[in-house]
Order: C-alpha cells, then sequence, then structure tokens
C-alpha cells in the first residue's frame, strides 16, 4: 500500500467510526437527557465534520505540484487542522454556555442509567483504537490533518472519561435519600463534567491552532534550522551558513540555505559541496527538497598566510568584472598590506569607476578582514591592432644561434617553438620575440622564473631592438 492510499484509508475509518459514535452518543443523550453525554455527541458531530475535512483535505494534498501550486498542495492538511480547531471552540462555546445555566438555574434531571455509562465505555474503545491508528500514519507520512484528527481524539478520550465519572455519579445519586446533602452535588456532576470536557477541548483548541497557523505561515522551523546548521558546518570546505528557511507543505520540506566557501573555490568544486550538502540534508530530513546558494565568503576565525590574499582578491575582481594587476602584498605583525592597479575603461566616468572599484574594497575587507587594500585606477590596456610580419630568416638564423649559446650557458637544455616578428602597431614598429624553453623539472618557480629573466637579459643585450620577449617554461620529460 503506497502512503497517500494509507493515508486516505486511515482518514475513512476515522469517518467512519465518527459516524457511528455521533449517532448512539445523541440517541442516548436524548433519552438520559445528560447534557455530558450530548456534549459527547455534539463533540462527535464536529468530529464527523472534522473527519470529513481531513479526509477531503487529504485527497487535495496528494495533487501534485503544478504551475499555480510550485510547491505542491499540501497546505491543505494545515489548512484542514486550522478548520479542526475553529470546530472544537464552538463545541466548547455551546458546552460551557450550557453547563452555566444548567448550574445557575437548574434544568429537566438527568435520567440515572448506565446506558450513557455502557456508552462512554464503547466511546473510549473506539477512540482510543483510532486515535493509535491516526498517530501512527501522521508519524509515518508526517501529516499535519491526520496528526490533528489524531490530537482530536485522544481529547474526546479525555473528555469521555470525564463524562464516564459525571453519568456514574449522576447513577450513585439515585440510591441517596433526598435529604442527603450530597445528592445535589452528584446530580450536579453531570453539568460539572460538561465544563471539564469544555476545557480539554480549549487546550487541544490551542494546541491544534497554533501548530497550524505555524505551519501555515512557515514559521515552526526553528528547531530544524539548529539541526540543518548543524549537520552543514560538519561538512569540510563550508565557511558559513545562512539564510535558512523552510517551508513544510504537507509531508514535504522545502529548505532554502546559503552556504560560504572560500572564494578561491572553483565553480565545480562549490558545486559538488552544495551537492554534498544536498545529500546530508535529505538523510536528516525526509521528503527534504533542498535548494543551496553559494557565496564566496572567508572564515574570519582562520589565519591567511602571505599567499592567501592572492587568488582571493583576483576572483573578486572578476566577479566585478575588471582586471587587476601588480598586486603587491606585504605583512607585517599580522596585518596585512595590499597594493593593486585596478583596470578600468578609458572612457568610463571617474565617479562610476571609483564607485565600482569601492564595492570591491568592500567585498574584498569582507573576505579578508585583516587586510588593508590600496588600489589604483588606471585605464585598461587595449588589444593591440596592426599586423604581424615575420623577421628576415638571416635575422631569424641569428636569433637561433644565440639563443643556442645562451641555454647552454643558462642551464636551460633546450629552446624551441621559436617565434621572431615585426608586429605594426599604432604606436609603431615593434620586434617581439617569443620561445619555449625545457628546464629541470625538480626547480622551484622561483628558480625557474630567474632563469628565464636571466634569458631575456641576454638576449636584450644582443638584440637592442627586441620590444617584447615571452619566454615559456617547460618542465623536461621524465
Amino acid at each position: 500500500m503506497t502512503g497517500q492510499k494509507e493515508k486516505n484509508r486511515a482518514a475513512l475509518l476515522s469517518l467512519c467510526a465518527a459516524l457511528v459514535l455521533t449517532g448512539i452518543k445523541l440517541g442516548i443523550g436524548l433519552y438520559t437527557n445528560s447534557l455530558g453525554i450530548l456534549s459527547e455527541a455534539l463533540h462527535s458531530g464536529f468530529d464527523l465534520v472534522a473527519a470529513g475535512i481531513t479526509l477531503v483535505a487529504v485527497r487535495v494534498a496528494m495533487l501534485p505540484a503544478d504551475a499555480k501550486h510550485p510547491y505542491g498542495h499540501g497546505k491543505a492538511e494545515n489548512i484542514a487542522a486550522l478548520a479542526e480547531t475553529a470546530l472544537l471552540a464552538l463545541t466548547s462555546a455551546w458546552i460551557v454556555h450550557e453547563g452555566y445555566m444548567r448550574l445557575r438555574y437548574g434544568g429537566s434531571p438527568v435520567l440515572p442509567s448506565l446506558w450513557g455509562a455502557g456508552i462512554m465505555i464503547f466511546s473510549i474503545a473506539i477512540d482510543v483504537n483510532r486515535a493509535r491508528m491516526l498517530r501512527r500514519v501522521a508519524k509515518k507520512y508526517n501529516s499535519q490533518a491526520l496528526e490533528a484528527d489524531a490530537l482530536h481524539f485522544w481529547s474526546d478520550i479525555w473528555s469521555s472519561s470525564v463524562v464516564l465519572f459525571g453519568v456514574l455519579a449522576v447513577w450513585a445519586g439515585k440510591f441517596l435519600p433526598a435529604e442527603s446533602a450530597l445528592k445535589p452535588w452528584l446530580d450536579r456532576m453531570d453539568a460539572f463534567a460538561a465544563l471539564c470536557v469544555s476545557i480539554i477541548i480549549l487546550k487541544s483548541c490551542y494546541c491544534m491552532g497554533k501548530r497550524a497557523i505555524n505551519a501555515l505561515l512557515d514559521g515552526d522551523g526553528q528547531e530544524k534550522a539548529a539541526s540543518i546548521r548543524q549537520a552543514v558546518m560538519a561538512l569540510p570546505g563550508i565557511t558559513a551558513v545562512k539564510n535558512i528557511r523552510i517551508r513544510t507543505s504537507g509531508p514535504y520540506n522545502f529548505i532554502d540555505l546559503a552556504i560560504g566557501v572560500a572564494p578561491s573555490m572553483r565553480v565545480t568544486q562549490g558545486h559538488a559541496l552544495a551537492h554534498q550538502v544536498e545529500q546530508s540534508l535529505t538523510a536528516l530530513i525526509e521528503g527534504a527538497d533542498v535548494t543551496v546558494h553559494v557565496e564566496p565568503v572567508a572564515n574570519i576565525g582562520q589565519s591567511h598566510t602571505v599567499s592567501a590574499p592572492f587568488p582571493v582578491i583576483h576572483q573578486l575582481a572578476e566577479e566585478h568584472g575588471f582586471h587587476v594587476h601588480s598586486l603587491h602584498i606585504l605583512e607585517d605583525a599580522g596585518q596585512i598590506h595590499a597594493e593593486v592597479h585596478v583596470e578600468m575603461h578609458a572612457a568610463m566616468p571617474f565617479g562610476a569607476a571609483y564607485a565600482r572599484v569601492t564595492a570591491f574594497e568592500n567585498d574584498v575587507h569582507a573576505a579578508l578582514p585583516q587586510l588593508e587594500l590600496v588600489t589604483h585606477i588606471e585605464p585598461e590596456q587595449p588589444i593591440a591592432q596592426g599586423t604581424q610580419h615575420s623577421l628576415p630568416p638571416e635575422e631569424l638564423e641569428r636569433i637561433r644561434q644565440c639563443l643556442s649559446r645562451l641555454a647552454a650557458q643558462h642551464g636551460l637544455a633546450q629552446c624551441h617553438r621559436i617565434k621572431a616578428y615585426t608586429c605594426h602597431a599604432e604606436a609603431g614598429e615593434e620586434q617581439c620575440l617569443s620561445l619555449h624553453c625545457l628546464t629541470s623539472a625538480e626547480n622551484s618557480v622561483a628558480a625557474t622564473h630567474s632563469l628565464a629573466t636571466s634569458l631575456e637579459a641576454a638576449l636584450r643585450q644582443e638584440f637592442p631592438k627586441l620590444r617584447r620577449i615571452t619566454v615559456h617554461m617547460e618542465p623536461l620529460p621524465a
């Protein structure tokens, strides 16, 4: 049996039980003129209406999500629970009024009979069975409508027990002599029992109404939010959890949250981490539909090394849509001082450029609180326009021979893919050279860069006309 069929069956059985009990209690109540039993009959009548509402709500909640209801129709169960609360409140108001009138002004005497006691015992037995059944199914499928129905019937059990006591008290009073001081009190026990029933019903009204309103206003997720925050922060790589929002719709929980990750994290890594969050919360909360928003947020409590700000600043600049260069970092006694050049379009008004750079500075400070950033705004370098021509063969051969000699002097294994050309641009003619060199893979980055810089300096001495030299270093194959 599927979950929806089991919920529908439980609601239908509850409706049938309410119909039987209402008829029996009404008949016995009219026969004995017992306000307690009549109040129970009215209570059961409202139970019948409430069970009908629950049955309709469960069936509506079964409908799938559509364009008008993207979260599904599960809120129908919360509306049904609120409607049951209103019915219970009406029941309580009628009982209080009738009980007060009988105690104050008297009324038709109650006919002492064990039939009333018998029907109350029968009612309690029926309510115990259906309340257990409804609570089991409600807990299994997280159905608030069925849970409200179960709570409703547990209140019936207590109220029926109170009425049973009142009926037995009236029945016991018929054996006392008319002049007995105890007899008037026993005769009033039926009305007292009815008032006790109203107190029990009011308490049920408060509990169910509060839960239904909280669910309709999505205000019952505080405990879940705390467990969600704890579960997500336990995952490695997450520096913050915020904006947790939970919407309950029937048995489903729609969870939205934002997680903070290191600003230097790649998009693919952030996506993989968000997927881990979804899996963790799905295992934690059954029926959870999780949406995760990933934000670059550094862990404020961690200590950053000198190298850590580099990827953070470059990534934030990329997110703000501009390029930076000449980034220099100085660390002194735990304080980090950074200087960077920011490139903006040459025709952009300075006020607009300043506003964009200020927003960038604020984000850098949020990610790296201990860093002091100084920015220099300059026009971005345009892409060079012009034509490119190879150098004459004899000139290129001279460069090849020089490179072979310089490579041996600087400990480079081989220079290849040598390209020398003249570029005609707006600034005039420029002689340019690019080449690939092989070096030991064991060298450090600093040592390899030093070799490339030394080679560039030697080439400029041999060929003063070279304007731009680009040396691409590659590790020797194993």
